[in-house]
């Protein structure tokens, strides 16, 4: 499941991708600052919406979403699955839920797998994960149709997984498998769950300032965590944060004492 936020006034909209018996959703709720309350707000489900990987908002019912496959289960999936990358495969769509019938199209050309998204700038630009091409995909967002032109991809050096802003720069946090063999014996073989079996986790700065250039902030065997698929720059507390799919616990760094300027310049 992703999560992120959206803020409205003193509340927040959280966006979910809901992988559901009956079908794939993304699920939305409101949380008023200050309280330990979630309320539903929506459903959403559409014939374009079949194989979301993740979501970022755009409004208080909208938003950007990635399909990383085509099809969405059945022989062809698995043949899919088996033979890919394909360029044909995935693709980014935007869905409003504002009226009486949720409206979902698709906004971007086609992509081998889609995965991690990230809308900044105050919707002007969207940033996309593309896993097999191993490039963060920059996008300007058209404030009226919401059609994405492409802009740049950077290219990461490994396999990037989801995206995180950090607040203060507008830098971006992406985690990413330098080691594909590795990744694949872990995540996707029957040792999901086998801790003996590594696989190498990094976490890369892409700095704004610098049109996203890539740069290193964590690299690890495997021994800490193996399979990292979430993290995130604390700036105010001087920590970053990382989880994965298979792991026990969270990874937390103190980066306080950083002389290199990476991460806080």
């Amino acid at each position: 499941m992703q999560l992120h936020l959206s803020p409205y006034l003193s509340q927040i909209h959280l966006f979910a991708v809901n992988h559901g018996r009956k079908g794939e959703s993304i699920t939305i709720f409101s949380h008023k600052l200050g309280t330990n309350v979630l309320e539903f707000v929506k459903d959403i489900s559409h014939p374009k919406l079949k194989t979301p990987n993740a979501v970022t908002p755009s409004g208080p019912v909208s938003f950007f979403s990635t399909n990383d496959h085509y099809y969405y289960n059945g022989i062809l999936r698995t043949l899919e699955d088996k033979y890919a990358p394909f360029r044909w495969a995935s693709w980014v769509i935007h869905c409003d839920g504002s009226g009486s019938t949720t409206t979902c199209r698709k906004v971007s050309d086609d992509l081998q797998y889609a995965n991690g998204i990230l809308l900044t700038e105050e919707g002007k630009t969207l940033l996309v994960n593309d896993l097999y091409e191993g490039t963060t995909i920059i996008y300007s967002v058209d404030p009226e149709t919401k059609d994405l032109v492409l802009e740049r991809k950077v290219r990461l050096g490994g396999t990037p997984d989801n995206l995180a802003e950090i607040p203060t720069n507008g830098d971006i946090v992406v985690p990413v498998f330098p080691n594909l063999v590795t990744l694949f014996k872990r995540g996707f073989g029957p040792g999901g769950l086998d801790y003996g079996t590594l696989c190498e986790s990094a976490v890369v700065r892409l700095d704004k300032s610098k049109g996203y250039a890539p740069e290193l902030l964590f690299w690890d065997d495997g021994s800490q965590l193996s399979v990292l698929t979430g993290a995130a720059v604390d700036p105010y507390n001087k920590r970053l944060i990382a989880g994965g799919m298979f792991s026990k616990a969270f990874l937390v760094c103190d980066i306080s004492n950083d002389k290199t300027g990476v991460v806080f310049g």
